[in-house]
């Protein structure tokens, strides 16, 4: 064996034991499943799309092949900018409106001021946080007034409202796959429409590799209390192609199907159940202190993150600083996407007051938030 073969050798020895090392697939249920398993508990037909802004576009691209519901489409003003983005895309305004102060949710009553001054025919509702919205409520005004109900799961698959998931209400809906989601994987959406739809698949097989191997190594360790291998290389390498390649059309990969209806199906129950006990653990401590804890106020969520609102900019600036000094990441919720903020009195009075913690699928980092949640307040106390 010459020394280039043996090279070879011992690189691919050495990348199968970081993959086994970093392996999530240890936190993903040990049982066999597809989508068909998903769909019968959705009770909807489930099309692929590479990501949730994707999903979204599809949706919107669907309503304006089938129906005239207009060019604007109202959202929260307290969201993710990839919806805004989503909805540009397809050639559609976004319309903002206000969120709930409770659980940050989409305010009904401000929807239907938004609905009734704008003239928008389409509503895309987020159930933010895993945390499900007011969407029986908002099904039941949109079939009245002739609005699209979109309803987006990206952050809550596995939440429950009455008789019904989270996602299939309303006229549309979708969930994602992605590092910050209670279904933690590296890319894919799922989506379903009440209209006709094709579309024209292509494929892009080494870029959903990539972004698997991106996410396998470098955005999981984000979210483990292991020091795990990293090859930063392939983060920048992931942006680059994403720049380069449209993959808006793309086809679902062999080696995903089995991985993503598999983490689907885990956050059915047991995913969920690991978070509950989370929320409950830290609920306790933050009472009486200038930290409130965001919880759902209607059906079942699926939190995949802690969500704080400090008293303060200042409170939730030494709540982050703590968790930065101890090792372990938190983040500012979203910004706002409207510069008018006066229009939006409760977004705009929660802005840089909200505090992002992950719920994990690492019971020992979950152990370690809670534990630096404790001490900080403690420390606050004394």
């Amino acid at each position: 064996m010459d020394y280039a073969e043996k090279c070879t050798q011992i690189n691919i020895r050495s990348f199968r034991d970081m993959t086994k090392y970093n392996s999530f697939y240890e936190t993903i249920p040990k049982v066999n499943s597809d989508i068909e398993v998903i769909q019968m508990e959705f009770k909807k037909t489930l099309h692929y799309a590479s990501m949730g802004r994707f999903g979204i576009f599809h949706i919107l691209n669907a309503i304006k092949l089938n129906n005239d519901f207009g060019e604007k489409v109202m959202m929260p003003v307290y969201a993710c900018d990839s919806i805004a983005w989503a909805i540009r895309k397809a050639g559609f305004e976004p319309i903002y409106y206000d969120i709930c102060e409770e659980d940050l949710n989409g305010s009904l009553d401000n929807i239907k001021r938004v609905a009734k001054n704008s003239g928008s025919k389409i509503l895309l509702l987020p159930s933010l946080y895993g945390n499900p919205a007011n969407l029986i409520e908002a099904e039941k005004f949109c079939t009245e007034s002739g609005i699209f109900l979109i309803d987006d799961a990206a952050q809550a698959f596995g939440a429950t409202l009455g008789d019904k998931m989270v996602g299939s209400f309303g006229n549309s809906g979708l969930f994602s796959f992605s590092a910050g989601k209670p279904t933690f994987g590296h890319m894919g959406c799922y989506f379903w429409l009440d209209l006709n739809y094709h579309i024209k698949r292509t494929k892009h097989y080494l870029y959903h590799r990539l972004e698997y191997y991106n996410f396998f190594f470098n955005r999981y360790g984000d979210y483990n209390s292991k020091r795990l291998y990293r090859i930063k290389i392939l983060k920048y390498i992931s942006i680059v192609l994403f720049k380069l390649l449209n993959i808006g059309n793309d086809d679902i990969c062999g080696f995903e199907k089995p991985l993503l209806a598999k983490i689907a199906q885990g956050n059915l129950k047991e995913l969920r159940d690991i978070r509950t006990e989370v929320i409950r653990k830290v609920r306790i401590p933050l009472q009486g202190t200038k930290y409130r804890l965001i919880e759902t106020v209607r059906g079942i969520s699926n939190n995949n993150k802690i969500v704080l609102v400090a008293e303060n900019e200042i409170s939730a600036r030494n709540l982050m600083k703590f968790f930065k000094n101890n090792n372990l990441y938190c983040a500012h919720g979203y910004h706002l996407l409207d510069k008018e903020i006066n229009n939006y009195p409760v977004a705009a009075s929660l802005y840089k007051r909200v505090i992002e913690i992950p719920i994990v699928l690492d019971n020992e980092r979950n152990l370690l938030t809670i534990k630096c949640i404790e001490k900080f307040l403690k420390n606050c106390i004394n």
